[in-house]
């Protein structure tokens, strides 16, 4: 009698149960974070400004542009988790990691979330879930760090770089 094929990852369930194993990989986390929390910037009206006091009124069909490739942010950003010097400078220590679940509209957060959903499986598997977060952030954060040397007064805000250093760690382990 052949022997069941062997499931790892995502794949594999509990013995005796139709449920995956638990704790589920980073991967599937981090994607849903990413889109959970875009999810949220749309309700919150972040990219329209409607949650900062006084912002003008914007032209219809405005919020569904905004959803789909962001829009400019006429309050600051800073206040909703984005990266910037100013930021850092005000106590916000938490934005180097915030910054990395804001994203500009679906395209930017749905592009990064495939780009992860995709590369990132592989690279968990042979790496190891805490290794993938290890490299998530320090992609990120190196991004970042990046982004405010070339340009002190911007703000930073999505996972691209996450993302690209997930994307490169794959390139680079199998070839």
């Amino acid at each position: 009698m052949p022997s069941s094929p062997r499931l790892s990852g995502a794949s594999r369930l509990r013995a005796g149960s139709l449920l995956p194993a638990w704790p589920p990989p980073a991967v599937n986390v981090l994607v849903a974070l990413t889109m959970a929390l875009w999810a949220a910037q749309g309700v919150l009206g972040i990219w329209e400004g409607t949650w900062t006091i006084g912002a003008p009124p914007r032209p219809a069909g405005h919020a569904l542009h905004a959803l789909l490739v962001g829009a400019e942010w006429p309050g600051p950003r800073e206040n909703a988790g984005a990266l910037s010097i100013e930021a850092l400078r005000a106590g916000r220590w938490w934005t180097p990691v915030t910054h990395l679940f804001l994203h500009a509209g679906l395209l930017h957060a749905g592009g990064n979330a495939l780009v992860l959903w995709l590369f990132g499986r592989p690279v968990e598997a042979i790496l190891g879930r805490r290794m993938l977060l290890a490299l998530w952030l320090a992609g990120g954060a190196l991004g970042a760090l990046i982004a405010l040397a070339v340009a002190p007064g911007a703000t930073v805000l999505g996972g691209s770089a996450a993302a690209g250093a997930v994307l490169f760690a794959m390139v680079t382990m199998l070839p």
